[in-house]
């Protein structure tokens, strides 16, 4: 019913039972998920060890998250869906409405765009308004923003996403200019 409080776990179900843009989840396991991590360790000089363990990945309309995903916390779920459900959307957006087509378009922009290290503007730019809207629900159910906002920093300054934006002061101020 409309007005009343929804839990994590709730909201986290209702988002799962009907996923929007064609999005689906697969749990990283098989040969591809083992060999696009060790291209991201490769990639970011060990930045990021953990990708298939620790971290989901959105490639196109495909949510691929770590296994045991479905032993976190169902907060901790519903952020880090929302978050990649934020990338099936860019995906969708740079594939003029596929998620599908979107594909190429947002690799080459996340990849390459300006530049693949300290100046990934186009990474930056896309985690960042995918870290917000994980930030803004998580904030929906009680959670404070300002650790949320460090570990948004903290990611995107560091080897995890290939050190997309070098400045961690502009990140902040983004983010905290967004937060209401």
């Amino acid at each position: 019913m409309r007005g009343e409080p929804v839990t994590a776990a709730e909201e986290y179900d209702r988002l799962i039972t009907a996923l929007p843009h064609g999005a689906r989840i697969v749990v990283k396991r098989g040969w591809f998920w083992t060999a696009l991590g060790w291209a991201v360790r490769l990639v970011t000089f060990g930045g990021n060890p953990d990708f298939v363990r620790r971290y989901a990945t959105t490639l196109g309309p495909v949510i691929g998250v770590p296994v045991g995903w479905d032993q976190r916390p169902a907060l901790s779920r519903l952020a880090l869906l929302t978050h990649e459900l934020e990338h099936v959307r860019q995906a969708r957006w740079l594939g003029l409405g596929s998620p599908w087509l979107g594909v190429v378009p947002m690799a080459i922009a996340y990849l390459l765009l300006p530049l693949p290290f300290g100046l990934a503007w186009c990474r930056y730019a896309l985690e960042r308004q995918a870290y917000l809207e994980g930030i803004r629900v998580q904030m929906r159910h009680g959670a404070d923003h300002a650790p949320l906002i460090e570990h948004a920093v903290e990611q995107l300054s560091g080897g995890a996403y290939g050190w997309a934006w070098v400045w961690p002061e502009t990140i902040r101020s983004w983010l905290w200019r967004r937060i209401p």
